[in-house]
């Protein structure tokens, strides 16, 4: 008997209208809401964005190793802002399904199944992502379900690690809900159920470490240590009451559900799940923001949902107990685990090493962009042997407001009158190569450039030639890395700062 079957057809269909209608209705309400190419929410649209353009190169830690949304964006027929906007529904929509699914396979009923698998889809949590679109957690909240309800249905373990590994893929913190496989299956004896979730637990932890050993090996990684956990704690409850009564009700429902003895096979499973997704943005070494826990936080609700309908049991009958496990084909075992061998190897042939610059401590989601965008673009136009020449500044006619710095002025720049100055004794600039090759880079400046600057890359100083307002260098192809290599000024602080009006990267035979 399939999985599909087990729920009930009928079931299924009239869950999948009632999400429907929900997602129908949420569109309806966001329909003030527009986004294109150059007009993106946030910081983390505008990285999703970006790694949907070309996700085989590395953005910014850590939302760049979340591939799974822009890979799928970017293999579909629409830009990065329309794909989301359609997949984002579609991915609810699969977690609404997904949900309901597994609470028929707890033992819930039909009407109750349909009635939670349409409030995950109405919760704020969930609007708030639909309004937002550019993200990755629907995706990740519907690979959630389908890990419940793999564990729900008694499915073989390979059929878990494939999801497992494309949840990984899908947000990082997905690794770490996967050791609920051995609370699911202790009832069977421990070593097996230990066994079974190593074996679960192994491709999606292989995946993780080829992603940052092999493909970002020049990344930094987060400092050792705990983060101020109580004071995200404080800031949650201080500047987001409203997400803290939301959970706070919940939990309190599904604890009262969580007692009954209905619960005793599966509690520690959907407990532990539950208590890793509250607990990961707080723990996360590297990010941290209180705005985003509402959205967060939505990784909760479908392990909670079994024990609230349970607490509902008291007043309203409708558990009758949980179905009888699935047995799975040999044949879907064996194509689980090629699926999931090619989905840890697939890094290999499908991502570019490209060096990125470290983009995190740039704030400026425009620039990160940017940045992105120009620098790809660049070594593109010099890998076919094409000039690459643009001003230091960004024109009114590409932005109204401020003058802003164009995406190769890094460190040490600001916007000045019609040109960028190098207020500080280094001023770096980003060569991008994609591959190596050797380059003549020419820097105008406004002014003579500085009697005692100089030009380093990587450290080594570099022979520069003055002429007029010139600065020439050459780069050789062997100095060069493939990626996003920084180009040094030097100088010393006494003197007017230099204003750079222009660069130009011109290929060399």
């Amino acid at each position: 008997m399939s999985a599909a079957r087990g729920v009930g057809a009928w079931g299924l269909g009239l869950a999948a209208v009632a999400c429907l209608c929900v997602l129908a209705l949420r569109t309806y309400q966001n329909r003030d809401v527009f986004y294109d190419r150059f007009h993106l929410p946030a910081f983390d649209g505008h990285v999703y964005a970006a790694m949907a353009e070309e996700p085989r190169v590395f953005t910014v830690a850590p939302w760049g190793y979340r591939l799974l949304m822009p890979w799928l964006v970017h293999v579909s027929p629409w830009n990065a802002a329309r794909g989301f906007g359609r997949l984002t529904p579609a991915a609810l929509f699969l977690a609404g399904v997904a949900t309901y699914g597994m609470l028929r396979r707890l033992g819930h009923g039909v009407a109750a199944g349909i009635l939670a698998a349409a409030a995950l889809v109405a919760s704020p949590p969930v609007a708030s992502i639909l309004r937002y679109r550019l993200l990755v957690e629907p995706m990740t909240l519907a690979l959630e379900a389908l890990f419940l309800l793999a564990l729900a249905s008694g499915v073989s373990w390979p059929v878990v690690a494939l999801v497992g590994v494309l949840g990984t893929s899908s947000k990082e913190f997905f690794l770490l809900l996967l050791p609920a496989v051995f609370f699911a299956r202790a009832h069977a004896g421990r070593a097996r159920a230990a066994l079974e979730t190593a074996g679960v637990v192994a491709p999606s932890a292989a995946l993780t470490l080829i992603l940052r050993l092999w493909w970002t090996p020049h990344i930094e990684r987060a400092g050792g240590g705990l983060p101020p956990i109580g004071e995200r704690v404080g800031a949650w409850a201080t500047t987001q009451p409203a997400s803290l009564a939301l959970l706070a009700i919940a939990a309190f429902v599904a604890g009262l559900g969580a007692t009954r003895p209905q619960a005793n096979r599966w509690r520690w499973a959907l407990l532990y799940v539950a208590a890793i997704a509250f607990a990961a943005p707080f723990l996360n070494p590297s990010d941290f923001s209180a705005p985003d826990l509402p959205r967060l936080h939505v990784y909760v609700l479908p392990a909670l949902l079994p024990f609230i309908l349970l607490a509902l049991d008291r007043v309203w009958r409708h558990a009758t107990g949980p179905m009888p496990e699935v047995a799975t084909p040999r044949a879907a075992t064996i194509a689980c685990l090629a699926g999931t061998a090619a989905l840890v190897l697939s890094p290999f042939a499908l991502l570019d090493r490209y060096r990125r610059v470290d983009l995190r401590a740039d704030g400026d989601a425009a620039r990160v962009l940017a940045t992105c965008r120009g620098t790809l673009m660049a070594a593109e136009r010099l890998a076919r042997g094409e000039e690459v020449a643009q001003d230091a500044l960004r024109t009114g006619a590409d932005e109204t407001g401020e003058p802003r710095l164009r995406w190769f002025l890094r460190d040490g720049w600001q916007a000045g009158e019609g040109a960028a100055l190098a207020t500080g004794p280094r001023a770096s600039l980003i060569v991008p190569a994609r591959p190596p090759r050797a380059l003549e880079v020419t820097l105008f400046f406004a002014q003579a450039p500085p009697a005692d600057g100089h030009l380093a890359l990587d450290g080594r100083p570099l022979p520069a030639e003055r002429a007029g307002q010139e600065l020439r260098v050459t780069l050789p192809a062997e100095m060069l890395v493939r990626g996003d290599n920084l180009l040094v000024l030097e100088r010393g602080a006494d003197g007017p700062p230099p204003q750079l009006r222009r660069l130009r990267l011109r290929p060399l035979p």
